[in-house]
Order: C-alpha cells, then structure tokens, then sequence
C-alpha cells in the first residue's frame, strides 16, 4: 500500500504539517491553487508560543495568480529579517548549532520565487527528520479538474493506491469518496496525533521549534508513535 497526500505549501509549517508527512508515500504541494493573502504559504506556524509568525513579502499583481507564480519581492530585507528573528528566539536551544548554518544557506541564496523556496526549504525539513517521502509540486503535474479528477491523476502518476486527508475534509464529502473507490483509490483520514503527549502540545507550533530542541531525534519521536 503506497499512500499519497496534496497539501498546500506552507513556510516553516507546523509539526502537524510533518506528522501527516511521515503517512506518505508522495506529497504533492499544491501551488497551483490561487495565492491568498496571509495565507500559510507567505506566513509560518508560530516559532514560539508567544511568538509572532514570520512573513515573506511578495510581489502583488493586478491579476489573480497561483501560488507557483507568485514572486518574493527582492527589495525587502525580509531574509535577515527572518534568519534574525531565528537565531534570536533559538540560540540557546540544545541544537542551534546544528540547524542554523544551514538556514543561513537557505536565506543567503535569495531566492525569488515563492514556489521555489518552500519547496526546498520544505524538502530540507524533511531531510532533517528522515522523512523519505517524493515532494512534488502540483505545479509541474497535471492540474486541471475536479480534486477527485487530479487525486486519481496523481495516484496513477505515483503508483499509489491510498489517498490521506485531513479527518474534516471527509466529514464535510469535500472529496467524494466513491468515485475514488470506482478508480482502486482508498481514500482516509490521516492517523491523528496521540493525545496528551509532546507531539500534540507541540502540533501547531513550527517544526523549527521541534527541532532545535530534540535535534536529529525529532524524526523519530514522529514516527514512533505512528501505528502503521
């Protein structure tokens, strides 16, 4: 059983957002959807719990365009910005050391466009926390129909059998089910985190946070609480 999930990108997502990955056999990020202002692809999970989130600036187009089109805006220092806020909130952590020189990679590369930095920012999270699931963006795929159309697209492309979702989106038949079913395509809700337990007081917080405390055991703190 090969499982596959198409998540929106996100900058420095949560923990949540990896505890989901850790279920997949393929992710697929959906940059093709329209960009939103404020959305979780412009705006991180908060550092810290009394901590503000980080954005990234882009440049704003009279058009609606998707998130794979959306450029950073280079005059902005944002990228100091952010790797300050970072070494200001975790210097003292058990493994700053670890982590920040290869951020600061991440930052001094510049890189203009959106898509393209939470790709490999994401990419370089999942690496860190042994996470050996295919990252793809929507992007370059097939992208047009209905979500049952691009799902069924995407697990053929990927050779996948199971498709995994947030719990409310099959609560509320935003994906029909049935019409997956015709297609070999299982589609469930993503094993939820387990209760009273560091994983889920931590879930909405940024991995970077999960990180820089628990260093290269953070991966497998996640996966071992995974039934499956």
């Amino acid at each position: 059983m090969k499982a596959l999930a198409a998540v929106m990108p996100a900058l420095w997502p949560s923990l949540h957002f990896f505890w989901n990955a850790s279920q997949c056999d393929t992710i697929v990020l959906t940059d093709h959807f329209q960009y939103t202002k404020r959305s979780a692809a412009t705006t991180s999970a908060p550092l810290q719990v009394s901590q503000s989130a980080l954005r990234i600036p882009v440049k704003h187009l009279k058009t609606a365009a998707p998130v794979s089109e959306k450029v950073i805006d280079a005059n902005s220092l944002w990228h100091k910005k952010h790797m300050h806020t970072i070494r200001h909130l975790f210097h003292n952590t058990p493994y700053a050391y670890y982590y920040l020189p290869t951020l600061e990679e991440l930052f001094n590369q510049k890189e203009t466009s959106l898509s393209d930095f939470l790709l490999n920012t994401t990419r370089q999270l999942m690496t860190w926390l042994g996470i050996k699931a295919n990252l793809v963006r929507s992007s370059e795929l097939f992208h047009t129909g209905s979500h049952e159309t691009l799902l069924h697209n995407w697990c053929e492309t990927f050779g996948c059998d199971t498709c995994l979702t947030e719990a409310d989106i099959l609560n509320k038949q935003f994906i029909n089910r049935d019409v997956l079913k015709k297609a070999e395509i299982l589609c469930r809700a993503f094993e939820p985190l387990p209760e009273y337990h560091i994983l889920h007081s931590n879930r909405n917080l940024s991995i970077l946070s999960f990180l820089m405390d628990y260093g290269p055991e953070a991966g497998y703190i996640i996966r071992q609480y995974l039934s499956s």
